[in-house]
């Protein structure tokens, strides 16, 4: 092992899907006679003893969708360790770290904006959403016939973005309904270009506070995104 080293974003992050009880420093141990430096990691309790502060740390949640799955068990296959939409772990990372052409266990590009208004890698082992990269050019590069992406910020105020992409050229029409289904604004009506994503902003400055939805409608599909403005 090199010194210093530089610990995997994913190792920390798993570490916080272990029960509170069971949490203590030395979950990370250093094996070798060099200090270890930590540095882009979230861990519960804060860096083991004798470790190297390399800046960019955090002990906050870094809010899975669901860390302990359905059987309630942390670390079991079930577990379902991507990132919520208002996750710290989000653009939180070092692009310097990352290999050329790195993805994530879900096959996506690690670079990407989740919000921030820079591409930057997330922390742990999914790219919060990044299912909305690499499809530019042939529309065989999108994976569904369509894409509409989680809105981020998520709670917003005032502004929240969102992205879609068509695979065949078709008319699209995209609109903001509140929580009784009553549609508020017509966000997008058109035929966007097939294997492109577009990026689609709301800004509900002249909206009460509350759930809304986003929903997109094609020839043969519709999707439906909920957002949270709270002021």
């Amino acid at each position: 092992m090199t010194s210093p080293t530089r610990f995997a974003c994913l190792v920390a992050l798993m570490l916080l899907a272990v029960p509170a009880q069971a949490q203590s420093n030395n979950q990370i141990a250093n094996q070798g006679t060099s200090a270890p430096t930590i540095a882009f990691s979230l861990i519960e309790d804060g860096l083991p003893a004798g470790a190297t502060d390399g800046g960019n740390n955090a002990t906050t949640n870094p809010l899975f969708v669901d860390a302990s799955g359905s059987d309630n068990r942390f670390g079991t296959l079930d577990d379902n360790l991507r990132l919520q939409p208002n996750s710290p772990a989000i653009d939180a990372g070092d692009n310097a770290a990352l290999p050329a052409g790195s993805n994530d266990l879900d096959g996506h590009p690690r670079i990407f904006d989740g919000g921030s208004g820079t591409a930057t890698v997330d922390l742990g082992a999914y790219e919060y959403g990044a299912a909305a990269v690499g499809i530019e050019g042939a529309s065989d590069d999108l994976p569904e016939s369509y894409v509409l992406t989680a809105a981020y910020p998520n709670p917003f105020n005032p502004q929240t973005t969102l992205q879609f992409g068509v695979q065949h050229a078709q008319p699209v029409r995209i609109a903001l309904y509140d929580a009784l289904g009553r549609e508020h604004r017509l966000l997008y009506e058109g035929t966007p270009a097939p294997g492109q994503m577009q990026t689609l902003r709301i800004d509900g400055s002249d909206l009460p506070s509350g759930l809304y939805f986003v929903r997109l409608t094609g020839d043969d599909f519709y999707a439906t995104r909920p957002i949270t403005l709270v002021r």
